[in-house]
């Protein structure tokens, strides 16, 4: 029997079958083992999200392909509550896609209450302040009946919230203030009496003395006519008597 092409070929078909799928499952190998799994996967850039509100920062990374999670939040006095302070991986990272991005939120303002400082001198006024994390802000004085130096009161008053390191300003008791007392001698008790009180002074009980004024008359008055006292003083007025 001679040679032919054809019966050649019925021959040797099934090693070239044999031979092809080898090559076939020899590359699949290397496919799967050289190159891995991350260089099959595509990449994205991580946007810029700082400044934005969470929400819209959440949708703009899941929308480029990341899985968005909350991180950690912390106060800051310039950038309002749940706005992103910062992220990570940083804005412009090439990543592969399904990668999580961590936002860090701002708490917004600290705000601390107000202590109670009324009563306090305004040393311990500013202290108590300092150590509450605020500021001890325009000191104001004005005549009060309390001690020369202690706090009368605040601003904001005591209790309210307010940034932290935010000044409180002070009204400090400058001390009774003095007043000129009139000249009510001559005058009757009863009218020297009203005159007085009206004007703020207390008025001792009359001291009766020999005279030769009209009975009931004021004859004398302590502290004198025109002195400087202080606001709310006690006057005892010396009243003529029948001889």
């Amino acid at each position: 029997m001679g040679w032919s092409p054809r019966a050649a070929f019925e021959r040797a078909a099934p090693w070239l079958a044999a031979g092809s799928g080898g090559f076939v499952l020899a590359y699949a190998i290397v496919a799967f083992f050289v190159f891995p799994a991350s260089s099959r996967r595509t990449d994205a850039t991580v946007p810029n999200v700082n400044g934005l509100p969470f929400d819209q920062a959440k949708q703009l990374i899941a929308d480029s392909g990341f899985v968005p999670q909350r991180g950690e939040q912390r106060y800051d006095n310039t950038v309002p509550a749940g706005t992103v302070l910062g992220q990570t991986p940083a804005p412009l990272t090439v990543l592969p896609r399904g990668g999580r991005v961590l936002l860090d939120l701002s708490r917004g303002q600290r705000t601390v209450e107000v202590p109670t400082i009324t009563g306090l001198t305004q040393a311990q006024a500013e202290l108590t302040l300092t150590n509450s994390g605020l500021d001890l802000g325009d000191v104001v004085t004005m005549d009060s009946p309390s001690p020369r130096g202690t706090v009368l009161n605040s601003f904001p008053a005591a209790g309210v919230r307010v940034p932290a390191a935010s000044a409180i300003s002070i009204t400090v008791s400058a001390g009774p203030g003095l007043v000129t007392i009139p000249d009510v001698t001559g005058q009757s008790y009863a009218t020297a009496r009203s005159l007085l009180e009206q004007l703020g002074f207390q008025v001792a009980p009359p001291k009766e003395v020999i005279s030769t004024a009209l009975v009931g008359s004021v004859v004398a008055q302590d502290p004198q006519p025109s002195s400087a006292v202080v606001a709310g003083s006690v006057v005892t007025l010396s009243v003529s008597a029948s001889p």
